[in-house]
């Protein structure tokens, strides 16, 4: 594999406006306690992303691996040269950086221990006087007892090492990658619905606006959960959220809000405010229900990611398997030491000097070998920490940034470009104009555009029925609304003579848009989706269906009972017969 930078760290492409508020207000962004950046109040600031690794994080390249340093400041290994690696061999790249001979210092004290016991069995045969009869009675015992447990323990270790890494990249793929795979998902679902119906372009900037709040909270959330892991590791009692919130990926208050939160709810707390901005999100393009459920089943598939990472973070191996495995490993070790140990003697004694090296030479790199899977193992079972080899989180964020960025200034240049090519909307298409002023609260009451605030005790549907006069102007939505349920009234009242003479088939009615026929309790339609509109009539038409039914058994009724009386005339004549006789 060739050495080459990869494509996140491309120098030209922009990464995404979410890096940072667009709401006008200042956001400062760090990467480290002792890095800052002094950013503008442009409504919109955009990071390319030389900016962002300059001042968040720092790729360096080696002749073998490309790291980058995340908010923590340590470096993590993103990517390294597959080819350099297997032609160069593992002793050549013994001593790189993320190997087990530098990870930390507990394979240099278990080397230590190793050579120590064949040192001390190296001693004892020295005081051997019959090296040959040693040699030709005891140590073939020896032998044997050794290679019957080197043909149990690599099997038993061996499996353990393949529970290990599934576990790891279980937590890779369901869990970190469904979490950034549906943010994009759901960054595409928004964008590619609002690109090609808000043709205002006040209404696409605020949706941008809640499109970016959205993505956010995403990158936060992936945050929160390698801070989780991060904190308990150093021993803090909670994860800081400094660096997100000077980032500009959260504000004061929302980062006020995590901290009234447990730890360990913070990131499901995050997607929650997700499925609740991006639904209203699409509510604003008044997206029907159906079509809603493709952010529905992406927004449960992300939760489903976390808890995939929750479930293996809080649940370790079986301590007593993880126990007994540990067991084998060391007796084994530690056996295979003293044999060779024992075997370096005798061939110093005897001058079989090969023998000797190659006894030596086993000494070290067999423990090595152990000693270094079990270390792997121990920091495969949480990749969320601040080790070289854990999980790039960084990385992570600024593809989805440059993923989410690509979408929104693609998607929406083609639609600009087929508007103007008069080539949208196609038929049947669905766009939307300028859209209305939002009604908002104050105060707990409802208060229109330019007006004053609704009565609290009145609803405002019933309000919009009864036509009550009120100062206000009204909104355009009530109004429409008002009007629909006043043509509905006569409905309400008296249901349409073509239900009772079909079933009701007829007053279910078909789809003015596919043809299909409605059900008796739909509300849209199962074929293509779109919403009924005569659904005002349902009710009535639910009743004079199951009126239909209990008329037409009372018919039947009626109906039988001439010949159940001629039953009975019959056999009240039988049982006269029968006692005149």
């Amino acid at each position: 594999m060739a050495s080459s930078k990869p494509a996140l760290l491309g120098k030209e492409r922009e990464v995404s406006d979410v890096l940072v508020d667009v709401d006008g207000e200042t956001s400062p962004m760090v990467g480290s306690p002792s890095t800052r950046l002094q950013s503008t109040t442009n409504a919109e600031l955009l990071v390319s992303d030389d900016l962002y690794m300059k001042n968040v994080g720092k790729h360096e390249e080696s002749w073998l691996l490309t790291m980058l340093a995340g908010f923590s400041g340590r470096k993590k290994i993103i990517q390294y040269d597959f080819r350099k690696l297997i032609n160069v061999g593992g002793f050549g790249t013994m001593l790189s950086r993320g190997t087990v001979f530098n990870l930390d210092c507990d394979l240099a004290r278990s080397t230590i221990k190793v050579v120590l016991v064949s040192v001390v069995s190296f001693v004892a045969v020295t005081f051997v006087q019959d090296v040959e009869t040693f040699e030709h009675s005891s140590l073939p015992s020896i032998g044997e007892a050794l290679n019957g447990m080197g043909s149990l323990t690599p099997f038993l270790f061996g499996l353990f090492v393949s529970v290990s890494l599934n576990r790891w990249w279980k937590m890779r793929s369901s869990g970190i990658g469904e979490m950034s795979d549906q943010l994009s998902d759901i960054s595409n679902f928004m964008m590619s619905t609002a690109s090609r119906q808000l043709t205002d372009e006040a209404d696409w900037q605020v949706f941008k606006d809640v499109h970016a709040k959205c993505i956010r909270w995403g990158l936060s959330a992936l945050f929160c959960v390698a801070a989780e892991s991060r904190a308990e590791a150093s021993g803090k009692s909670e994860a800081r959220l400094d660096e997100i919130e000077r980032l500009g990926f959260i504000t004061e208050f929302e980062a006020s809000l995590l901290y009234s939160v447990a730890p360990r709810a913070r990131a499901a707390a995050l997607w929650s405010w997700i499925f609740a901005l991006s639904t209203e999100a699409m509510e604003m393009l008044k997206v029907d229900p159906p079509v809603m459920n493709t952010l529905f089943v992406e927004l449960n598939d992300a939760l489903v990611g976390l808890n995939t990472i929750r479930e293996h973070i809080n649940t370790q191996l079986p301590f007593p398997y993880v126990h007994m495995i540990t067991f084998c490993v060391y007796t084994y070790i530690y056996y295979f030491a003293c044999v060779s140990g024992m075997r370096c003697c005798l061939a110093f004694r005897q001058m079989r000097y090969t023998e000797f090296v190659i006894e030596f030479a086993l000494i070290f790199t067999v423990p090595i070998m152990y000693h270094g899977l079990l270390q792997i193992c121990n920091y495969l079972s949480d990749p969320f920490g601040g080790d070289i080899i854990d999980f790039p989180m960084m990385a992570y964020q600024m593809r989805v940034c440059s993923a989410t960025q690509s979408m929104k200034e693609t998607v929406r240049d083609v639609y600009t470009s087929r508007w103007q090519a008069k080539e949208s909307p196609l038929p049947n298409g669905h766009i939307r104009g300028k859209l209305e002023d939002p009604v908002r609260i104050v105060n707990g009451e409802v208060v229109e555009p330019g007006g004053p605030a609704a009565p609290s005790a009145e609803p405002l549907r019933s309000a919009a029925v009864q036509g009550s006069a009120t100062s206000r102007p009204p909104n355009a939505a009530v109004a429409a609304q008002a009007a629909a349920l006043q043509e509905a009234a006569p409905l309400r009242a008296q249901p349409p003579a073509g239900a009772a003479a079909a079933g009701g088939v007829e007053a279910h009615g078909r789809c003015p848009n596919c043809g299909n026929t409605y059900l008796a309790d739909s509300i849209f339609c199962n074929a293509c989706g779109r919403k009924r509109e005569e659904a005002v009539g349902m009710e009535q038409a639910e009743l004079y269906r199951r009126w239909l039914q209990e008329l037409q058994q009372s018919l039947a009724e009626i109906r039988a009972m001439p010949m159940l009386a001629g039953l009975v005339v019959e056999g009240s004549g039988s049982q006269l017969d029968q006692q005149r006789s």
